[in-house]
């Protein structure tokens, strides 16, 4: 295998590892986020919907993806090079619109939550503390920085 190859299957390894982290890093804001701010009323529910839109619908886009390239990778044969995966790509991307709604909803979902944060000293320390006691904050999260980038911080 050429150098230029080598590399080619490198980044495509990347992108599958990337997106498997993806996914379940989403997975896991449900688990660790939403479910416990739902089920202790911490967050009204139009309030959650304001902060999760439609964070399922998100994570059904990416898994569809992530399991279209993995069938990709296991039909290349063990430890064979991944011939295409750009088509899997373009194939998918029209059915990654739910991100135009989720991103278009973020001004005021950050707005909400920096007020709940502001005038609420509870649900401030109760999200300190949710962060802190899972061990999140100090692990690479792309989607617990999702709260991150309302602007909150456990620090």
């Amino acid at each position: 295998m050429s150098e230029t190859e080598q590399k080619r299957q490198s980044r495509i390894h990347e992108l599958l590892d990337t997106e498997k982290s993806y996914v379940d890093d989403m997975v896991l804001v449900v688990e660790v986020f939403k479910k416990p701010l739902e089920e202790q009323k911490r967050l009204t529910i139009q309030e959650l919907g304001m902060l999760f839109v439609n964070w399922n619908e998100l994570i059904q886009c990416n898994t569809k993806l992530l399991k279209a390239m993995l069938v990709r990778k296991t039909m290349s044969g063990k430890n064979q090079p991944v011939e295409q995966i750009g088509d899997i790509l373009c194939e998918q991307l029209p059915h990654f619109t739910p991100y135009i709604r989720f991103c278009s909803c973020q001004l005021s979902a950050s707005a909400m939550l920096q007020k709940k944060i502001d005038t609420d000293p509870a649900i401030k320390d109760y999200l300190r503390n949710l962060i802190v006691w899972t061990g999140l904050y100090r692990r690479r999260l792309c989607h617990i920085r999702y709260i991150a980038c309302f602007g909150f911080s456990p620090e």
